[in-house]
């Protein structure tokens, strides 16, 4: 479908460049193609929830994870946090392709160690009571040991304790394994203030600025582009289309190829450097739609008056901005008089 189908002067309360003939898809093209979008990669102007919703979440996640397993130090646990974990195991499997170790026979080796180091065959009436004693403190549960030993010294258990497995537990069940979840944890929610979308904040410091330097580097900048992108209306991107035909001159060229009807709209657009404006395709096509705009006819059908007048008027216009194209100029050389009466100042 073509957005614009009014050629030359069907609609005068229109500008030059809204009457050009070009397909939507050429200006959505263009304009996802070169469109910059580094003005919007900051928190001035976006909210922080938008960048949030285009994070890279496993690249933040593993990165977040790293930097909170270094802060797990084995001295500094709490005994509680120890003896959960241990009691938990057995059950616990995470995304992360990691399973832990079976914790239970070491429970079980280091507590008959313990049973062995505290009792002393002496206290007892006979063997039988010994072994009776032994026996009954063998069956207690697995959760039981695990108090009984953290009772006795909480290093029993943490020098048995894998730490790599320790820390992905405590990363899951504290945090669900969210890098975000963390970082909210120190710097407070990322998604709760609330603003419009493109709040053009530009004061010196910003509330979520620290917020933002956190996750900036783990954001998928494609997919927040792309997003944006779809978010601008059409008569943005044709406001940054038309923008650029006056420089661009592959635009130039693209518009000229696309309908040659539009190059008497083009002709005003684009400066006098143009390699359009001097091509000999664009200086013969402008000389038609300008007679036509003129005298409602093409060269072949004016009388020789109006085309005398016709093509000396259009000649010394095109001279005047880019200069005539040679083969042009040879072409119609008997309508040059007024041109090369100029050049010679006559």
């Amino acid at each position: 479908m073509k957005k614009y189908n009014n050629f030359i002067k069907i609609n005068e309360s229109k500008s030059v460049l809204e009457q050009l003939d070009i397909d939507e898809s050429t200006i959505t093209n263009y304009f996802s193609e070169n469109y910059d979008y580094d003005e919007w990669h900051s928190i001035e102007m976006l909210s922080l929830d938008y960048f949030v919703d285009h994070i890279d979440t496993k690249k933040l996640n593993d990165v977040m994870y790293s930097d909170f397993r270094e802060s797990i130090y084995q001295d500094d646990e709490d005994e509680e946090n120890v003896k959960d974990f241990l009691k938990s195991h057995e059950s616990t499997t995470y995304d992360y392709g990691e399973k832990f170790q079976e914790y239970s026979v070491e429970i079980d080796e280091l507590y008959q160690e313990k049973i062995i180091d505290e009792l002393d065959k002496d206290d007892y009436d006979d063997e039988e009571s010994f072994k009776e004693e032994i026996e009954m403190r063998k069956d207690y549960t697995y959760d039981e040991k695990i108090d009984d030993l953290a009772d006795e010294d909480i290093d029993y258990l943490k020098n048995i304790i894998d730490w790599d497995d320790y820390s992905l537990d405590k990363w899951h069940s504290w945090y669900n394994g969210s890098g975000l979840e963390w970082l909210e944890m120190i710097y407070g929610d990322f998604t709760a203030t609330k603003r419009d979308r493109y709040s053009y904040n530009y004061s010196n410091s910003h509330p979520d600025e620290d917020k933002f330097n956190e996750i900036k580097n783990f954001i998928d900048w494609n997919e927040l582009d792309k997003s944006l992108e779809s978010n601008f209306d059409f008569d943005y991107k044709e406001e940054f289309f038309t923008g650029q035909i006056t420089y661009n001159q592959n635009i130039q060229w693209e518009i000229f190829e696309y309908n040659n009807r539009n190059t008497f709209l083009l002709f005003d657009e684009i400066d006098e450097k143009s390699s359009l404006g001097k091509s000999e395709e664009f200086q013969e096509s402008y000389i038609e739609e300008f007679l036509i705009d003129e005298y409602g006819e093409d060269l072949d059908d004016l009388d020789e008056y109006d085309k005398k007048i016709g093509m000396k008027d259009v000649l010394l216009k095109i001279d005047k901005k880019f200069g005539i194209n040679k083969n042009i100029e040879s072409k119609y050389k008997q309508y040059m008089s007024r041109i090369k009466g100029k050049r010679f100042n006559l």
